[in-house]
Order: C-alpha cells, then structure tokens, then sequence
C-alpha cells in the first residue's frame, strides 16, 4: 500500500515539461471544488519521493490554491527515470477529462525528449503504434530548434514542415480553430450588423485586421 502524506504544496513541483497537458483547466478546477463541497473525497496526488516533482495532480493543486488549502494528500512513488514519470503521467490523464489532440501530440514531444520508447508511449495512451505514428504526421511540425512540436489546428498545413519562431508564437497563441473558422466568424459578424462601432479597441482591430488583409493579399498576387 502506497504512503499518503498531507504535504505544503510549496515544497512539491510542477514540471510543465513532464505533464501531458498544455494548461490547467479552469471549468475541471471548478468540478473538483463543487464536488469537494458537495462531500466528494477527491484522491492524493501523485508525487514522485526524489524528486518531488508531480506526475498527476494539477488541477487538484490549483482547486487547493484557490480555496487557500496550503497543504494536499500526497502519494508518494519511487520511479526509475523521468521517462518511467512521464509514462505513468500520460496513462493516468488518460482517465478524467480526456486528452485532447493537442495534448496527445504534446505526449509525443515529451516522450522523445526524456528517452521513452515509441511502443511504451502507445501503450501508456492506449494507441496502436500505428495510430500513434498517424498523430505525429498530422499534429507536429519541426521547430526552429530542429525538435518536434505539437501544433493546433490553425497550423495544420504546416504539419511535418519546420516553422519559424514567429509561427511557434502563433500557436501558443492560436485558440486551435481553423484559419477560415475565424475569417467566417468575422464575415459574419460584419455581414450582420452584429460589430460593435462604438468599441473603440474593436474598431482598432478591425482596423488593423483590414490593414495586414490587404499586405497580405497584396504579396500572394505579386
């Protein structure tokens, strides 16, 4: 039986660089500190003794952090490496809120970096190898940095080709939609009457979404 400790959340670690998603959820932090109301006992994290950094547990820290809770039950693990961490990371976010592509094309990157195998990485995400190799054509592209990245859909054309800094920036800005979703959206607000004229930052973006449409579209003709 593992040992449950209650520990300061100060002293454990949150490595963004093992943790299979790309942000903490703030509608899932939200269900945790209803349940918890409601008399749920939410599970420890999981924590790793060494290192104390946290394989599964994100969100149940920031729901602590926001009811002003300094400590959190812990389960301590011993792991082998930090490959074996992210591992057992992946394979327990699969439960919950699912992992979304994004997040599964990030479990890619991740994996590559600390050394864990391709037939480990599809078992622990419940994916065929093949399946897996399917995720990393469509949902990465090669940093400036010549690694893997994971990319949003609004970046999907450039899946598998290397991408500037510029464009990086792009995607963790990106909401994930695809490029003609925003421009539609936009068509539609202006199409019926539904922009807001008297919002002077607005009337700024309109502005300055109508200036760089017509540099760009100036080069694609030239």
């Amino acid at each position: 039986m593992k040992k449950v400790e209650s520990v300061p959340i100060e002293s454990l670690i949150l490595n963004w660089d093992i943790y299979p998603r790309h942000h903490v959820d703030s509608a899932n932090v939200r269900s945790m500190i209803d349940a918890e109301e409601a008399g749920v006992k939410l599970p420890p994290i999981v924590v790793d003794r060494k290192t104390k950094m946290v394989v599964d547990g994100f969100h149940r820290i920031e729901k602590n952090k926001r009811l002003d809770l300094p400590e959190i039950e812990v389960e301590w693990h011993d792991y082998k490496n930090t490959a074996a961490m992210v591992e057992d990371s992946i394979r327990r976010n699969l439960h919950g809120r699912p992992l979304d592509p994004y997040d599964k094309a990030r479990c890619i990157q991740i994996a590559e970096v600390v050394g864990l195998s391709v037939d480990r990485l599809a078992a622990a995400m419940s994916l065929t190898v093949d399946r897996l190799e399917d995720l990393r054509i469509r949902k990465t592209a090669i940093g400036p940095d010549n690694r893997i990245m994971p990319i949003k859909r609004t970046l999907q054309h450039l899946a598998g080709r290397k991408i500037t800094q510029e464009q990086v920036q792009g995607n963790q800005q990106a909401s994930g939609l695809s490029a003609a979703h925003y421009a539609n959206q936009l068509a539609n607000c202006l199409e019926k009457k539904l922009v807001d004229w008297s919002d002077d930052k607005t009337v700024a973006a309109l502005e300055r979404v109508q200036g760089l449409l017509k540099k760009c579209m100036a080069k694609q003709k030239a």
